[in-house]
C-alpha cells in the first residue's frame, strides 16, 4: 500500500473525521476453498508456522501464520526495531538476526517524512520506545500483559517535562516521532537513534538537551544533538515558542501516564485498525482500501493463543485481499480479537529457527525484495537446552532415478525445538528393499520402486520416503535455447528427467554431463561462458541412455528503427497526477535533425512517481519487429540521478518493465541499453520511456532528450549439426486397429485458413472435403472452439461432444469425456465450479480412460500455480491407475506423457501457406473396451 505524507495533526484529524465509530463489515465470507496444502514448522514449544496455500472460488490465497501459546514459559513475544534506532528503518530479516527473534513480522504503519517513524505504540517491557497518538485520535494497540493475556485495546499516554526551576509544564505531544510541521513538543532518546533532528529539516527548529535530568545545551536550528543513552537523557524539540521557559542548568522533572498502566504493559505494539471484534469483522480506524498483502494480529477468545498473519498479494497467482476479508481469514484461524498491521510492500514473514544461521522470508514481498519498515513484532525462545528428543532426515530430493543417489541431512532437536549435536557416526540406517542402502549420509538404490528409508540414533527414530524412478530415458531443460552478450555467462537453470514410464524428478548436475559444440564458450558448474564473438551453437546435455540439446546464439546486430525525425505518435502521461510535463520534438538529436524532448516536474508529488514518454502507433506501443534481445537509445541526460525505465508489451499482452539507466547521473548524449526480460513472447511492444523517483525526498524536474530507437537481431541459431534429442515413448500412441465393438473418437479444431485467397478457395472446397471424410470415420467427435456450420456440414459422428461447455460431461463405454474452459489466467477464471466437479469426477469416477480437452495449453496459464495444481491432481488419478489425456489447443503438435498423463497438443495457428496446412492434425483414439490407443492424425500431409 502506497505511503502517504502528512502532518500529525491532519492525520489524526483524517482518521477521527473519516471514521468516528467502528463499522460492522456485512456480508464478509471466506470463498469456498477448492483445494489446500499446509506446511508446518515447529520453532519451539510455544510457537508453530504454518504455511497455507489454500486454491478458493476467488482464486489463490498465500497465508503464513505463527501461532503463539503464551502459557509457554519460555517462547515471549516482542517489539522490534533497528538496534540502531528507530529512525533507522531495516528489514524483518535484519530485524529478526540481530535482535535473536525465531520469527518476525513487519509493524505497524509509518510516515516517510521528514524522517521515518511510526503512527502508534511501542512498548517493550514496560518501556516507552514509541508513543500512541492521544485520545480521542487513537490508533488501536496490540498488547500483552504480566499474566501472558493478549488485548487489543486503544492505548492513551500524556506526557510533560516539568521545569522545577519554574514550576511550568511543557506538554509533550509525541515520543520518539516527529510531525512534518514540527509545531508539537517532541522527546526523541537513545531508542530513536544517534543523532537528533538539529536544523536539517527545519532552521527554526528549537532543540533542548537533556542529560541526566539537567538542560545540558539549547539550540535554534542548529547541528543536530548526539543522543545521550544514560536514563532520564534526550532531546526536546518544536519548532515554536514552546520550549523557551527552560535553559541550561534547569532540572527537569519527566512524567510519562500510560493508560492501560504502563507497569502492566509487558509488549505493545501499534496497529491500523481492529478488523475482528469479539468474533465479527469489523473496521474501526485506518481504512486501508483495495486488494493488497496483508499483515495482521489474532488472539483467541481466551486471550492466551496469539497469530501472527501474512497473507501475499501483487503475484501472478496471489492477488492479496480487501482489508475486511483478512478479519474473516483470522477468525477462521482461530482468532476472536484483531487488527490490520501495514500492509502491501511492507508486508514480511521471516523465520529464523534455533540452529539456523541466517533468517529466510516464507512469504513473498509484492516489491520482489523486502521493503525497510520501521518496527515488527518478533517470536522469541528462552528454552533451556534439554534431552534429544526428535530426530529429523531430510533427503535433498523426494525423487531419484535407478542407479542415482541422494544426500540426506541429519538434525536432532530436544524438547523445546532447539538443535542437539548427534555423532553422524553413531547413525544407524536401513531401507525397505534389498539393493538400496545409505552410506556416509548418501542414499543410493538400482530397483525403481518406492523405497522407506529409516534412520535411528540413541533410540530415537526417523523415517523418510524416496521414490527410485526408472533410468533416465529424456531431459527436459528449463531453458530450450537461449541469446547472450559475447563474454558475458548464464545460469542454464533446472533440468528435469524422465523414466519409460514418463515419471519426472530433478536432475542435478552431478548427473550431467555438458558437451559444447561450435566456437561458442564453455560450460562450468552449470553456468555458460559465452566467447566473446558473436555465433551459434549448441550445449549437448546427457545423463544416461538420455540425451538434449540447448541451442544457443552469441551476439546480436543493431538496427535502428527510429530516428524520431516525424514522430507524432507520442504523448506524455504522469503518475500520480501531481507529476506534470510534455513531449515535443526539437531540434537537439543525435541522429538527424529531431530528437524527442521529455519535460517533467515531480516536485508537488510524494512517493513513488514517474513521466511516461508514451508510444501510441498501437494500442501497446511501437512493434519492434524480430526477437530483439535488448534495445538501445540516445539519451541527452539532466543530471537528475532519476530512474530511466521503459515497459514492453509481448504478443500475450503482459507487461514487462526494463531498466536503461539506474541513475540519470550525467548531462551530454550517452547511449543506453535495456535487456529484455526471458520469458517474453515475441513479438513485442515498447509502450513507454520513463523517468521514476522513488524517494520522496527528492522533487526532481527537468528534461531529457530521446533519439535514435534501436532494436538488436540476435545470432541465428543452428538448424542441424547437434543430435537430436530422447523422448520417451509412450506405447499407447500407435495406430491401432478398430474391434467389431470399438469407438474410434476424433478431437479437432476447424482449420483457420486465412485470407480470401485462391488457395483458401481451393482448401474450402476440396481439400476440406477429404479431411470432413476423414473425420466422418469416428464414432464420437469431439469438437474444439467455434466451428462454421459450413465446416460442421458433411461431417457425421453417432455422438458429438461440444467442447465450446464449461464442463461438460459424457460417458461412452469406458471412457468418460470432461471439457473444460479457460480463460488466460486458467481454469478457475472462467468457471471456479468446474474445479470442484474434475476433483470429484477424479476421484469417483470407476471408468478406466479419462479423456479432458482444454482450449488452451495448461503450462501457458499466467497463473502457475493453477498449471501445477492441474497437473499434480491428474497425475495423482493417473498413479491410481486412470488413463489421463489431456487434449490442448495451441501453436505446435505435441504429445508428452508426463507422471502418467498424456498431453496431446494440437496446433491452432492460422494457416495462409500449403505448408501451414500440412501442420494442421486432430487426435484420433482407438477405443477397444478398456484398451485405448491414439495417435496424431496430419490429414493434408
Amino acid at each position: 500500500m502506497k505511503k502517504r505524507i502528512i502532518s500529525f495533526a491532519l492525520l489524526l484529524t483524517i482518521i477521527f473525521m473519516a471514521i468516528p465509530f467502528p463499522s460492522v463489515a456485512s456480508n464478509i465470507t471466506l470463498p469456498t476453498t477448492i483445494y489446500e496444502r499446509i506446511e508446518e514448522t515447529p520453532l519451539s514449544m510455544g510457537a508453530t508456522h504454518q504455511k497455507i496455500q489454500r486454491f478458493t472460488t476467488s482464486g489463490w490465497m498465500q497465508i503464513n501464520v505463527i501461532t503463539i501459546d503464551l502459557t509457554d514459559e519460555y517462547t515471549q513475544i516482542k517489539g522490534m526495531f533497528n538496534p540502531e534506532g528507530l529512525s533507522l528503518r531495516d528489514t524483518v530479516s535484519n530485524m529478526v538476526d540481530k535482535t535473536g527473534a525465531i520469527a518476525g513480522i513487519n509493524g505497524d504503519y509509518f510516515n516517510y517524512s521528514p524522517v521515518p517513524n511510526s503512527l502508534g505504540t511501542l512498548i517493550n517491557d514496560s518501556v516507552v520506545i514509541s508513543s500512541p497518538i492521544r485520545s480521542p485520535y487513537s490508533l488501536p494497540t496490540f498488547y500483552v500483559d504480566y499474566n501472558n493475556n493478549a488485548f487489543i485495546d486503544y492505548v492513551d499516554q500524556t506526557m510533560s517535562a516539568k521545569n522545577l526551576r519554574t514550576g511550568k509544564t511543557i506538554n509533550i505531544s509525541t515520543y520518539n516521532k516527529v510531525s512534518t510541521d514540527q509545531t508539537v513538543v517532541t522527546l526523541l532518546d537513545k531508542y530513536w537513534g544517534p543523532k537528533s533532528l538539529g536544523g536539517k529539516y527545519n532552521k527554526e527548529l528549537v532543540e533542548v538537551l537533556v542529560v541526566n535530568g539537567i538542560v545540558s545545551e539549547k539550540r535554534v536550528g542548529g547541528e543536530p544533538f548526539d543522543i545521550p543513552k544514560e536514563d532520564n537523557s534526550y532531546v526536546l524539540a518544536v519548532k515554536n515558542h514552546l520550549l523557551n521557559d527552560l535553559e541550561v542548568g534547569d532540572e527537569v522533572e519527566l512524567s510519562i501516564v500510560t493508560k492501560p498502566d504502563i507497569f502492566e504493559i509487558k509488549t505493545a505494539l501499534g496497529a491500523g485498525s481492529i478488523v475482528l471484534k469479539d468474533g465479527v469483522v469489523t473496521s474501526t480506524n485506518i481504512q486501508s482500501t483495495g486488494v493488497h498483502p496483508r499483515t495482521g494480529i489474532g488472539i483467541n477468545k481466551e486471550n492466551n493463543v496469539v497469530y501472527l498473519v501474512t497473507v501475499d498479494g501483487r503475484h501472478s497467482s496471489f492477488k492479496g485481499i480487501e482489508q475486511p476479508m483478512l478479519g474473516a481469514i483470522l477468525k477462521d484461524l482461530g482468532a476472536y480479537n484483531g487488527v490490520n498491521l501495514d500492509g502491501g510492500g511492507s508486508t514480511t514473514m521471516a523465520l529464523k529457527p534455533k540452529g539456523t544461521s541466517k533468517p529466510y522470508l516464507v512469504n513473498i514481498p509484492s516489491e520482489g525484495s523486502q521493503r525497510q519498515v520501521v518496527n515488527g513484532l518478533g517470536v522469541y525462545s528462552d528454552a533451556p537446552l534439554g534431552e534429544l528428543t526428535y530426530l529429523q532426515i531430510i533427503p535433498k530430493s523426494s525423487k531419484i532415478f535407478a542407479g542415482g543417489e541422494v544426500s540426506f541431512t541429519v538434525k536432532g532437536f530436544d524438547q523445546y525445538y532447539n538443535p542437539i549435536d548427534i555423532d553422524k557416526s553413531q547413525l544407524i540406517w536401513s531401507t525397505s528393499t534389498a539393493d538400496s542402502y545409505v552410506e556416509n549420509l548418501i542414499f543410493k538404490a538400482n530397483s525403481k520402486g518406492l523405497v522407506n528409508i529409516t534412520c535411528e540414533y540413541n533410540g530415537i527414530k526417523a523415517t523418510a520416503d524416496v521414490d527410485v524412478l526408472g533410468e533416465i530415458k529424456e531431459i527436459v531443460p528449463s531453458i530450450e535455447k537461449f541469446n547472450i552478450a559475447p563474454g558475458n555467462t548464464k545460469s542454464l537453470g533446472t533440468f528435469i528427467g524422465k523414466d519409460d514410464q514418463g515419471k519426472t524428478g530433478s536432475l542435478s548436475l552431478s548427473n550431467l554431463s555438458f558437451e559444447v559444440i561450435g566456437d561458442i564458450g564453455e560450460v562450468k558448474d552449470g553456468v555458460f561462458y559465452a566467447s566473446n564473438t558473436n555465433g551459434s551453437g549448441a550445449i549437448v546435455v546427457k545423463s544416461q541412455n538420455a540425451v538434449t540439446s540447448i541451442l544457443v546464439s552469441v551476439g546480436s546486430t543493431p538496427n535502428m528503427v527510429n530516428s524520431f525525425e516525424k514522430e507524432t505518435n507520442i504523448n506524455f502521461s504522469g503518475y500520480p497526477n501531481d507529476v506534470t510535463g510534455s513531449v515535443s520534438l526539437v531540434g537537439d538529436a543525435k541522429d538527424g535533425s529531431k530528437s524527442i524532448a521529455l519535460k517533467y516536474d515531480m516536485s508537488k508529488g510524494t512517493g513513488t512517481r514517474a513521466a511516461y514518454l508514451n508510444f501510441t502507433h498501437t494500442k501497446n506501443g511501437y512493434p519492434l519487429s524480430g526477437n530483439p534481445p535488448k534495445i538501445g537509445i540516445w539519451v541527452k541526460g539532466d543530471n537528475s540521478n532519476t530512474w530511466l525505465r521503459g515497459t514492453v508489451i509481448d504478443k500475450s499482452g503482459k507487461s514487462y518493465v526494463i531498466d536503461f539507466s539506474k541513475s540519470i547521473d550525467f548531462s551530454d548524449w550517452k547511449y543506453l541499453e535495456a535487456n529484455i526480460p526471458s520469458g517474453v513472447s515475441y513479438p513485442i511492444n515498447l509502450q513507454r520511456i520513463y523517468v521514476a523517483e522513488t524517494n520522496s525526498a527528492n522533487k526532481p524536474s527537468g528534461t531529457i532528450l530521446i533519439d535514435a530507437l534501436t532494436s538488436y537481431s540476435e545470432s541465428p541459431y543452428m538448424t542441424s549439426g547437434y543430435p537430436n534429442s530422447t523422448k520417451v515413448s509412450d506405447p499407447l500412441e500407435k495406430k491401432a486397429d478398430l474391434a467389431s465393438d470399438g469407438k474410434r473418437i476424433a478431437v479437432y479444431t476447424e482449420p483457420k485458413i486465412s485470407g480470401n485467397t485462391l488457395m483458401s478457395k481451393i482448401i474450402d472446397t476440396s481439400r476440406l472435403k477429404g479431411l470432413k471424410n476423414s473425420l466422418s470415420k469416428s464414432n464420437i467427435g469431439i469438437r474444439m472452439g467455434t466451428m462454421s456450420t459450413g465446416f460442421k456440414n458433411g461431417i457425421n459422428h453417432s455422438a458429438v461432444i461440444d467442447g465450446t461447455k464449461s464442463y461438460g460431461t459424457s460417458k461412452n463405454g469406458d471412457a468418460y469425456f470432461i471439457t473444460l474452459r479457460s480463460t488466460k489466467e486458467g481454469i478457475r477464471a472462467f468457471d471456479s465450479s468446474q474445479w470442484t466437479k474434475l476433483i470429484k469426477d477424479l476421484d469417483q469416477r470407476t471408468e478406466s480412460n479419462i479423456i479432458i480437452t482444454l482450449p488452451a495449453v495448461y503450462t501457458s496459464f499466467t497463473d502457475k500455480l493453477e498449471s501445477e495444481l492441474l497437473h499434480e491432481r491428474l497425475s495423482e488419478a493417473a498413479k491410481k491407475g486412470k488413463k489421463i489425456f489431456l487434449v490442448q489447443v495451441g501453436n505446435t503438435n505435441k504429445t508428452e506423457l508426463k507422471d502418467g498423463v498424456r498431453y496431446i497438443t494440437l496446433n491452432d495457428t492460422s494457416i495462409s501457406t500449403p505448408e501451414g496446412l500440412k501442420k494442421y492434425s486432430y487426435v484420433e483414439f482407438v477405443l477397444n473396451g478398456s484398451t485405448i490407443n491414439y495417435q496424431l492424425v496430419f490429414p493434408f500431409k
